[in-house]
């Protein structure tokens, strides 16, 4: 797979400005943060772009200030018992009444799907309408939802060189786009690694992601607990966690007398992964794209139950690389975690070093480039070529 960076000329742009992208996402933060982040730059290049999502994807939708157009029905139904497979293919075949009228109201040039059972809906009905679409893939395994319109799409394009189960046959349709993100986070990759001196603190960042992450609320406190007071003296940490966790953990790093902020939520996540010295984390898509891109190093322990395990291979790939170390949510215990943190905090250059291989994997420009792969295909289909009417 290989970059693709299509010259869209001003003439073809002038002819497609009016025109509308439907992007459809499934409803974790890893389909609707990069389909944020595409909309915010499709909008830029002066098309208008409507969204269509679940109940879920609309929350998120919110949180980043975008306006989700349409929440349809969506359900899994790989995967599970046969009660809830049926209870999932009726969702989703409603959600497809739905889109079929959606997609007759907008008349969109395109459509991108960027995974998760919402998705499914508006690319079967573009691509049975013969209008122009594009699957994006945020991990190194293709998703199910993906698997399942692939063969229909006109382009996949991919967060990861190598992405597994994707069929030969249609490996002519992939393109290497990166991991789209939003641009603040690729404004905070010129901020400089913040240096750990004998004097200054070591700022730990820790967060779940949107599946949340308990074990993170238990292992922390303990593993500070391991360390003596010296050395726990120069530690503070950030914790997004749980709001069922945010009480006992409060009270924990109370008695351990750390400096601390525990919160559910940040808003300004971004701005904290570049303030921290160390990340704590799932493997979710959008986060490692995020924290290679501002370059940090983490710990990633996996999310043991994500579908077909696509958590472990992304951190794999993140480890190789040398951006930080993995841990399964079995080996994540305070005894190794502690010892991690002693290493580290005796010999920091480890944790210098770790940073710079994590920014030599931020993939900066993805968004870009996948706003161009679209646009090239919207080119393709219009009446309009290099700005002469047929």
């Amino acid at each position: 797979m290989v970059w693709e960076d299509k010259d869209i000329t001003l003439m073809v742009m002038n002819n497609i400005d009016k025109r509308i992208v439907v992007l459809s996402a499934g409803g974790t933060a890893g389909h609707v943060f990069p389909a944020a982040a595409l909309l915010k730059e499709l909008e830029t290049r002066g098309l208008e772009v409507k969204i269509i999502t679940d109940s879920r994807g609309s929350n998120w939708a919110d949180i980043l200030n975008i306006s989700t157009n349409f929440q349809i029905q969506a359900s899994g139904f790989f995967g599970k018992g046969v009660f809830s497979k049926v209870v999932g293919l009726l969702k989703t075949l409603f959600g497809m009444f739905q889109t079929i009228f959606i997609i007759w109201r907008l008349k969109p040039a395109l459509v991108v799907g960027f995974g998760g059972y919402a998705s499914i809906p508006a690319i079967l009905v573009a691509s049975f309408r013969s209008i122009p679409t594009v699957i994006h893939e945020q991990n190194s395994v293709l998703g199910r939802a993906n698997r399942f319109v692939a063969k229909r799409v006109d382009k996949i394009a991919t967060s990861y060189q190598n992405v597994r189960f994707l069929e030969k046959t249609i490996e002519n349709k992939v393109v290497f786009t990166g991991m789209p993100v939003r641009s603040l986070v690729e404004e905070l990759r010129s901020t400089e690694y913040p240096v750990i001196l004998d004097s200054s603190s070591l700022k730990i960042l820790i967060f779940g992601g949107s599946q949340g992450a308990n074990i993170f609320s238990r292992v922390l406190p303990q593993s500070l607990d391991r360390l003596d007071v010296r050395l726990r003296s120069r530690i503070e940490v950030i914790h997004q966690c749980r709001v069922e966790d945010t009480d006992t953990l409060v009270s924990n790093y109370r008695e351990l007398g750390i400096k601390f902020e525990v919160s559910e939520f940040f808003s300004d996540l971004p701005e904290k992964i570049a303030q921290s010295n160390l990340v704590i984390t799932r493997a979710g898509s959008s986060t490692l794209a995020e924290i290679t891109i501002i370059g940090r190093p983490a710990v990633i322990v996996p999310y043991p139950f994500a579908v077909d395990d696509h958590q472990t291979t992304n951190a794999k790939e993140f480890e190789s690389a040398g951006g930080g170390w993995l841990f399964s949510n079995t080996s994540f215990t305070p005894k190794l975690f502690s010892g991690l943190l002693k290493e580290v905090l005796f010999d920091p250059v480890i944790l210098e070093k770790k940073a710079m291989s994590s920014k030599n994997m931020g993939q900066v420009g993805a968004v870009s480039r996948l706003a161009d792969l679209s646009l090239g295909l919207i080119s393709k289909s219009s009446p309009v070529e290099s700005g002469v009417a047929k």
